[in-house]
């Protein structure tokens, strides 16, 4: 059920608004309620390893499943964004900048942004 509704503010957010910066749907009160956690979503390279480049922490795995669904039915598209429309935006992280989708040994990050699909 919380799967569901955070696939619906998700939509409801990206309605009022071109694009998102991923981590900001987390400064929506009521989003943040419904998908809060202690999972952190990182990216998989095209042969599903894990890359070690994460694009959202502290979320549950509600949320991540809510946003791969999503993706896969093309009712949003994530890609990636620069540093200083993240910084600009209000969101910066300690961790590395990943400026390709490889597997790294250590953490990195990618700043992320979510787009309404074709099928929105």
């Amino acid at each position: 059920m919380s799967k569901e509704l955070i696939k619906l503010k998700i939509k409801e957010l990206l309605s009022e608004r071109n694009s998102i910066l991923l981590p900001k749907f987390l400064d929506e009160p009521e989003f943040k309620d419904l998908a809060t956690g202690n999972q952190t979503w990182y990216l998989l390279t095209k042969k599903g390893e894990e890359s070690n480049i994460q694009i959202l922490a502290n979320v549950s795995v509600d949320c991540i499943d809510a946003f791969n669904e999503l993706r896969h039915s093309q009712e949003i598209a994530i890609g990636p964004t620069t540093e200083f429309f993240s910084a600009i935006e209000g969101y910066t992280n300690r961790l590395p900048i990943a400026t390709k989708i490889q597997v790294y040994k250590t953490p990195h990050w990618m700043p992320s942004l979510v787009v309404k699909g074709k099928h929105f």
